[in-house]
């Protein structure tokens, strides 16, 4: 097993919606939500307004996590290491749960196609729980961490600051 970089232990995340333009790319842009209306929550974001970073999980060692919970729709990004050298696929679960009475959907975006990327998997459930599997095969030479960003988005009911949705991502899953 190759020594472990970025090493750090598991974690969860608690954000408040940011809405300056000039906020940094740990932290998100959107509409406002303040009045908790539907109509207010239903403007999709975008990463390219920002992202919370969710740090580090290693996809093929240990079983590390992050999380985070929040009340709008948000972007986050993780970053799926490789710590071992037995040739295993890189995987991680990200696990949505959405307030009673509000539907969030889940997104997983990757880099392939530039800026904030393409869909490479979705879960959208009207009620509950919308979770996705994603893995990228471990090429044998060279580093293979990869990012994977993450959209939460708003689908119906309120996005009022007491009813929270959680994010959890698990490594190597």
């Amino acid at each position: 097993m190759k020594s472990p970089k970025n090493r750090r232990l598991s974690r969860e995340w608690e954000y408040a919606p940011i809405t300056s333009r000039s906020a940094p790319s740990s932290a998100y842009s959107s509409a406002s939500c303040s009045a908790g209306s539907s109509a207010a929550c239903n403007t999709t974001s975008t990463c390219a307004a920002g992202y919370l970073d969710l740090g580090y999980v290693s996809g093929d060692a240990w079983s590390e996590w992050a999380a985070a919970n929040g009340s709008t729709s948000y972007w986050m990004k993780v970053r799926i290491g490789e710590d071992s050298i037995g040739g295993s696929s890189l995987s991680m679960r990200a696990t949505l749960t959405s307030p009673p009475g509000t539907n969030y959907d889940l997104f997983i975006h990757t880099k392939k196609g530039g800026g904030c990327g393409v869909v490479a998997k979705s879960s959208t459930n009207i009620t509950g729980t919308d979770s996705i599997y994603y893995s990228q095969p471990d090429v044998i030479v060279g580093d293979d961490d990869y990012y994977v960003l993450m959209e939460v988005r708003h689908i119906s009911g309120d996005c009022t600051p007491t009813a929270k949705w959680r994010l959890l991502v698990e490594g190597n899953k």
